[in-house]
């Protein structure tokens, strides 16, 4: 049984993980699109973009972004992954500084 939940543990890590992934790159694209000019204009209603690839791009995040949003789940999953990735710097900090 012990090792069921240090499997369970283990694969809620690496959700935790990839949803941080996720959640960060929708954010960071979308950010980037409007910076640089891609795109004029991404909200719930539409999306103006230069290009097609830039739109399916801006689509994309918007619809990452907004399942985070309102439902939460992959909020969630990125506060604990965000969570397990301070936990582990920490420990690599400890464990490289000099005694």
């Amino acid at each position: 049984m012990k090792a069921v939940w240090t499997l369970l543990r283990i694969a809620f890590r690496g959700a935790s993980y990839l949803a941080l992934a996720v959640v960060v790159a929708a954010f960071g694209s979308i950010s980037f699109m409007l910076s640089n000019g891609l795109c004029s204009r991404i909200d719930t209603g539409a999306v103006l973009c230069a290009g097609e690839a830039a739109r399916e791009a801006a689509n994309l995040a918007l619809s990452v972004a907004l399942v985070s949003v309102v439902t939460g789940i992959p909020a969630i999953l990125a506060f604990c992954g965000f969570l397990y990735l301070l936990r582990d710097l920490w420990r690599l900090m400890r464990r490289s500084r000099p005694t």
